[in-house]
């Protein structure tokens, strides 16, 4: 935060314009007093004054507008226009086009219009209580338009030349006398990018969207535009309008303008090049003042960033400063032009510092007025206000603004002081809970990689017969292990904070490890049941041929679910780049929805792998209660039976099963929680230890009947006995080894 000799750093150039008149007078103040003080910044400088566009042929205002191509950002002092008395008046070698104009059609995207709201200024519509923002299409139409003034009788067409074929000529008009004529032109791109930029903006105001075109005049230059916003709409934004509660409509443009004076506002506007620009400064008129709107061009995917005033150059305030005379001219929307570059060079640049100078500022501008009633002639007239004292000069409001932002920025930084100190009390308990997650995941990891390695240690060490299952689990570890880079991507990357104390950068980081963990974190679960399906073939079906085809319908179903639950999750975002980069545009499924039905998937597998084996495990030659005993934990998996050598090591190690089901319903509660908003899991990163405790204990526990078979090994080396509390009669044994070993041919009778 800037105080008293020092400076905040701007990491990246902001690109200024200078403009013409009164407001080139302004800007230049706002620079000197209010920008240059406080930030440390390389400003890239064009001149748009009139005079030099004349000299340089315009160039300068292509150069301009490749310049913001170029850095990302400009802000723009209101500049000039010639008409036929500018040419005369400043003598110009010819007519030159608007550099706003020039500059919309070399950038594209959308000029944005929203007031600036003072309490203290009445509006001159009473009934607009909310905001109404103008959303403005920044290319082509009259912007572009080539005009003639027709001489004399004579025909009139418009001759289009196809890039490979013949030329097609339309008739337009017979003249009979002297007249005038245009073509405009538009493009289905450039249109296509107008209605992506509206209905962003209209979900991050959470405000509905209204497009006006005159498409039964205009029934297919202006119903391009209703068609193409429809299709949009229809396939792309439609679903998050309905999940906001927010909607999209076309109407005529005189049917809007009508119901946009008898409502209450709170709704964004999105229209031609032309009507835009008129509508605009009807809203900033109702709203209070024409000086009291903001004016953003933003590109679709938001690679270029335009601020400017939306008012002219006030050419009868600069006429009485000609003559020395006293003005006050209202230099608000000058300085929210610098602001709204700053904020966006801040949000680019990840610099806060720099956003929340910019806000500060636009703060101090509204408080003199609002709190101090320090106001130009301007809004002391629309207060009802004649009298000289109600209102102060340029300069002298100018000052006001500066000694009020010094005030605020002071303030800011006492607050920030405070809360850092409350930061640093709070630092050892998020480093505590982030050494916890560590500390857990990797304990878990560690012990799911001991049990495979155990498992490969008995499987190609002692029985020689390792098998496809073996293989999956070896693989589940491996997609287990890209699972935990994924949350030490997101613990380097500020997970566990806050989401609102999280940078853009890092949140983007954060969501985009997320992505790539979810696949992974069901690849692990389908490959590790998998494998589980292919060791009950290896340990009951080698002599029943119903259960093997039953085990092999069971082993397609989850492979189907497998590749289901893979690239559902990958692609649930078309591009991808959506999941982590809302700035793209991209078409997401429900989250809800898929994560919930994969959370569903993975509990119905987990019930087919605990209820697969039973029906062989009532066929077991065992007393009635022990057997009933045996189905009853294995299908329960909640608690652990004491290790034991005898049949019910069979089936011991395959207990997993149910409880990972278990897990999977408390996960599945969890996630609708998350999906809906109702939980901070993803913030505090509870989720992700208990994702790799879901994975590791269906691997470890898959690894049992190994573990079981080295432990039986080493109590008959070593001569060990396990205590019971109750001995009981010896029971018929059935040594473990034997599961690994190819099943006998059945006796004949």
């Amino acid at each position: 935060m800037a105080t008293e000799g020092t400076k905040i750093k701007v990491k990246n150039p902001v690109v200024e314009l200078d403009g013409d008149e009164m407001t080139r007078i302004i800007w230049q103040e706002i620079r000197e007093k209010l920008i240059l003080p406080y930030l440390d910044i390389d400003l890239k400088y064009y001149d748009l004054g009139i005079e030099y566009r004349d000299q340089t042929d315009d160039k300068v205002t292509v150069e301009a507008a490749e310049a913001i191509k170029k850095y990302g950002v400009g802000v723009k002092c209101a500049t000039i226009t010639p008409d036929e008395a500018r040419v005369e008046e400043f003598k110009l070698k010819k007519m030159w086009l608007s550099p706003n104009g020039t500059i919309r059609n070399i950038l594209g995207g959308t000029v944005f219009r929203e007031p600036i709201v003072i309490p203290r200024i009445p509006r001159l519509v009473p009934g607009w209580n909310k905001p109404i923002i103008i959303g403005r299409h920044a290319f082509g139409d009259q912007y572009r338009a080539t005009d003639i003034v027709v001489p004399g009788p004579g025909k009139l067409e418009l001759v289009y030349t196809p890039e490979n074929g013949e030329p097609q000529a339309i008739k337009v008009y017979d003249f009979t006398g002297g007249g005038v004529a245009q073509t405009q032109y538009n493009t289905d791109d450039s249109i296509r990018g107008f209605a992506h930029s509206s209905f962003k903006m209209a979900l991050m105001k959470g405000l509905p969207l209204y497009m006006s075109t005159k498409n039964t005049i205009l029934k297919k230059y202006d119903g391009r535009f209703k068609d193409i916003f429809q299709e949009i709409y229809e396939s792309t934004y439609k679903k998050e309008f309905d999940a906001k509660g927010i909607w999209y409509e076309h109407r005529l443009i005189d049917d809007m303008v009508a119901q946009m004076i008898k409502s209450e506002g709170g709704f964004v506007m999105a229209l031609k090049n032309y009507d835009g620009d008129v509508q605009s400064d009807v809203v900033a008129q109702g709203f209070g003042s024409l000086g009291l709107m903001t004016s953003t061009l933003t590109t679709p995917d938001g690679s270029a960033f335009e601020s400017e005033a939306a008012h002219g150059t006030v050419t009868r305030h600069y006429r009485e400063h000609q003559k020395g005379r006293e003005t006050s001219t209202n230099p608000i929307a000058s300085i929210f032009a610098w602001t709204r570059g700053l904020i966006q060079r801040g949000k680019l640049d990840e610099t806060p510092d720099v956003v929340t100078f910019a806000e500060e500022l636009e703060r101090a501008c509204i408080d003199v007025v609002n709190e101090e009633g320090i106001m130009t002639k301007d809004l002391a007239l629309a207060c009802g206000r004649k009298e000289r004292e109600a209102w102060v000069t340029t300069k002298e409001y100018l000052a006001a603004v500066e000694r009020r932002l010094k005030s605020n920025l002071k303030a800011r930084l006492l607050s920030t002081v405070e809360d850092a100190v409350a930061s640093s009390r709070r630092l050892p308990s998020l480093i505590d809970m982030t050494a916890r997650i560590l500390g857990i995941t990797t304990a878990l990891l560690v012990l799911s990689t001991l049990a495979v390695a155990l498992r490969l240690y008995t499987r190609f060490g002692i029985v020689r017969t390792p098998g496809w299952d073996d293989a999956l689990i070896v693989a589940a570890v491996g997609t287990n292990y890209v699972f935990y880079a994924c949350l030490i991507i997101e613990l380097r990357h500020h997970l566990g904070q806050k989401q609102d104390t999280v940078s853009e950068h890092d949140m983007r980081l954060q969501l985009k490890a997320l992505w790539l963990s979810i696949p992974f974190y069901n690849l692990t679960l389908t490959l590790a049941k998998i494998s589980m399906i292919l060791l009950y073939m290896r340990l009951f079906a080698s002599t029943n041929k119903r259960f093997r085809i039953l085990l092999i319908v069971f082993l397609v179903f989850m492979g189907i679910v497998g590749l289901w639950t893979l690239f559902s999750t990958f692609l649930i975002c078309l591009p991808v780049r959506g999941f982590w980069d809302h700035s793209v545009p991209a078409t997401c499924r429900s989250f809800a929805v898929v994560w919930c039905l994969n959370a569903a998937l993975q509990i119905v597998t987990d019930i087919v792998v605990v209820m697969t084996p039973i029906p062989t495990l009532a066929r077991l030659r065992l007393p009635t209660r022990q057997k009933f005993a045996l189905i009853l934990v294995f299908a329960l998996g909640f608690l652990y039976v004491s290790l034991r050598f005898g049949p019910a090591s069979i089936v011991q190690p395959y207990t997993n099963a149910s409880s990972v089901c278990a897990m999977s319903i408390i996960r599945l509660v969890r996630i609708i929680q998350l999906a809906s908003g109702s939980s901070d899991e993803f913030s505090s990163n509870i989720a992700h230890p208990r994702s790799i405790s879901h994975n590791t204990d269906k691997v470890i526990r898959a690894q049992r009947p190994s573990s079981s078979l080295v432990l039986h090994r080493i109590q008959r080396r070593h001569h060990l006995h396990l205590p019971t509390a109750n001995p009981t009669p010896p029971r018929p044994h059935v040594p473990v080894p034997a599961l690994f070993a190819p099943a006998p041919a059945p006796a004949r009778q």
